[in-house]
């Protein structure tokens, strides 16, 4: 499977379950926390910590990552790199995992 198939597959699954895609957010988030996105959720901080209100209830994505855990490993062996894509699903306080893989 090419990653542009993995990408549609994951999200198609998810919107098909009542799930908003949203795009990917910038690599260099808004968050001043952060100086660069290193996983799915972090467009969704404000939500979590109850600072905004959702578009949707029910979110999917692909977000762009930059790995930064282990900076000093990148490029000494095939299995560090520095970007990633993080695919996700998220509830706002709607369902948990077993009912949105089940498809209620």
């Amino acid at each position: 499977m090419r990653s542009v198939d993995i990408r549609a597959t994951f999200l198609d699954f998810f919107v098909s379950r009542g799930l908003r895609r949203v795009p990917s957010s910038p690599l260099i988030p808004a968050d001043p926390t952060l100086l660069l996105a290193n996983a799915g959720m972090n467009q969704f901080k404000p939500c979590f910590l109850g600072e905004a209100t959702p578009e949707s209830r029910r979110a999917t994505s692909v977000q762009k990552c930059v790995r930064t855990v282990d900076l000093e490993n990148i490029g000494r062996t095939t299995r560090h790199g520095t970007f990633f894509e993080m695919l996700g699903n998220f509830s706002f306080g709607d369902y948990f995992k077993a009912e949105v893989i089940a498809g209620s």
